[in-house]
């Protein structure tokens, strides 16, 4: 399993139309329903109105790989200009999902 915690610092004013443009792009649900995808989250911090949190988990590496090929993540990719100044991402392997 492959956990990734991605972090964005959203312009000032900008988060509520970034989540609103990830909402028409349909971007959250596409992710979902892609193979190997186990979870695809929005969250919003209560301590940043800047801030955007997504926790995404991945059967593989290769599954999370072919994710970066979907033209929905280029979508977001090609929004992210307008609407986020910087991107953390935190990675995690080798996570294993206890039934």
């Amino acid at each position: 399993m492959l956990i990734i915690h991605v972090t964005y610092e959203v312009k000032e004013g900008k988060r509520e139309a970034f989540l609103e443009k990830l909402a028409e792009l349909q971007v959250a649900e596409k992710s979902r329903a892609e193979a190997g995808n186990v979870d695809y989250t929005y969250y919003l911090p209560i301590d940043g109105s800047n801030t955007l949190f997504l926790a995404e988990v991945w059967e593989s590496a290769e599954a999370q790989a072919a994710h970066t090929q979907a033209e929905h993540f280029k979508a977001l990719a090609a929004i992210k200009a307008e609407y986020v100044n910087k991107t953390e991402l935190l990675w995690y392997d080798g996570a294993v999902k206890k039934e």
